[in-house]
């Protein structure tokens, strides 16, 4: 028994594999290439599905500064403002669709903007 016999034999490979490490330190030995087909390796899974895994934060290593605070955001209001994103305006009132004033962005229902136009018509009407 020569010494790729041995070492064969003492890792436990299958035959064929035990073929293959024979041909690999004889031509590595000689500086000759070495070719390893697919079909040359036995015992491997006929499938490689994916298994489920996660990742936390940190090991994502090419995220920018903005994209790990999206990803740690402890709820939407931290996430907008990560992304410099302004909180949504406040639902406004009646009484403040007919003042007029308020300067502040809000929200009124297609509704309140008829009932309030329809009250300056009447208003305005001779």
């Amino acid at each position: 028994m020569d010494l790729k016999d041995v070492i064969a034999q003492a890792v436990g490979l299958q035959p064929e594999l035990r073929r293959l490490l024979i041909d690999i330190v004889e031509n590595a030995g000689s500086g000759g290439p070495v070719t390893v087909t697919w079909g040359d390796i036995t015992g491997k899974p006929s499938t490689f599905a994916p298994a489920a895994h996660t990742h936390t934060a940190a090991q994502i290593s090419d995220a920018s500064t903005v994209g790990r605070q999206v990803l740690t955001g402890a709820d939407a209001a931290a996430i907008r403002s990560a992304l410099a994103i302004p909180a949504a305006p406040s639902n406004g009132t009646a009484a403040q669709l007919e003042a007029g004033t308020d300067t502040t962005g809000r929200l009124f229902s297609a509704k309140m903007i008829h009932d309030e136009i329809a009250r300056q018509i009447a208003a305005n009407t001779p």
